[in-house]
């Protein structure tokens, strides 16, 4: 079916949270997305889709450790991680929660539906811990305030 602003095919009988985690900066403070994941625990929510990441090898001792256990908390709370590659044209190693792994983790890469088919858009990253690609090149994200249909690309546009 179509929603006549260019989306089809959504999921019927999903409850939809949105969380907002981002500062009046655009900055992603860690401490919004651990207070995010404690949320997403408290309503017992089945997934979380994070078009986000972390350098992990950029964050110190204490932070590291929170975030792995506030990742950790989520998977035991049997929450699916579905998080984005990241965008460097390097190996997925370092961006978390995409490296964070497990059983109920997925780390999705990007498409480009200008190259030949099953080609990763030149900038995704990529590696052994990427499960999974998706089209992530000029993806609608609705309508601005004037009507115009607005487009991004990216591993946070495949990731949904």
């Amino acid at each position: 079916s179509n929603n006549s602003f260019g989306i089809a095919g959504i999921a019927p009988n999903v409850t939809l949270i949105p969380l907002q985690m981002v500062d009046d900066d655009t900055n992603l403070p860690l401490s919004k997305f651990l207070a995010a994941i404690d949320m997403a625990i408290d309503l017992d929510v089945d997934v979380m889709s994070m078009s986000l990441g972390y350098y992990f090898s950029r964050l110190n001792a204490t932070k590291q450790h929170l975030l792995w256990n506030a990742l950790h908390s989520a998977h035991q709370h049997g929450i699916l991680l579905v998080s984005a590659a990241g965008n460097d044209d390097d190996e997925a190693s370092d961006i978390y929660p995409c490296w964070f792994g497990g059983p109920l983790s997925i780390c999705v890469a990007y498409l480009d539906d200008h190259r030949p088919q099953n080609f990763l858009n030149v900038h995704s990253n990529y590696g052994e811990r990427v499960d999974v690609a998706a089209y992530g090149t000029n993806i609608s994200t609705g309508r601005d305030e004037d009507g115009n249909l607005r487009y991004f690309s990216g591993t946070s546009a495949s990731t949904p």
